[in-house]
């Protein structure tokens, strides 16, 4: 009868960790996450966003974008999927320089950034200020950023593919 009750216990503490979107489990997750919380601050600073809401990690969100990640073909197949590629520290401050300097009129500068990078690749996802969840997976091989018609420059190669939770 004690093993029974210990193992029950077990069994509740498992399930209640593993449901806990707190609790992350790899140093990839920490660091996914971390760099999309840097990034998302600075933007609502430069943004004058005030109600930027701070992103949790989300393993369901991983375990769907994971199936995208065997093959940079795969990612053509995200669809309309909300993405967000993790881009080099050069191209976040970039972004972030421009955002200061088109605080004006970031509509404009918004559309601009969506014809560079193509429809649904763009980093309006994660920048979302209601967006509260993500979810990363790494890509088998880096794959060129971003992806579709030839006429869209390349910003370079990806290795972490993000799947952002609904709004």
């Amino acid at each position: 009868m004690l093993n029974f009750s210990i193992l029950i216990m077990l069994l509740l503490t498992v399930s209640t960790i593993s449901a806990s979107p707190a609790a992350l489990h790899t140093g990839f997750q920490q660091k996914s996450l971390e760099h999309i919380n840097s990034f998302r601050s600075r933007f609502a600073n430069a943004a004058q966003i005030a109600n930027m809401q701070k992103m949790r990690y989300n393993r369901t969100l991983e375990a769907t974008i994971q199936n995208y990640t065997s093959s940079c073909d795969l990612l053509d197949d995200m669809g309309d999927m909300p993405t967000y590629a993790i881009l080099d520290k050069n191209f976040i401050d970039s972004h972030i320089r421009q955002t200061e300097i088109h605080q004006d009129h970031l509509e404009v500068y918004e559309y601009h950034i969506e014809i560079l990078l193509g429809p649904d690749r763009t980093v309006t996802h994660i920048l979302h200020p209601l967006a509260t969840q993500v979810g990363c997976a790494l890509m088998a091989s880096p794959c060129k950023w971003p992806r579709g018609h030839e006429e869209w420059p390349t910003i370079g190669k990806i290795q972490t593919i993000c799947l952002v939770g609904e709004v």
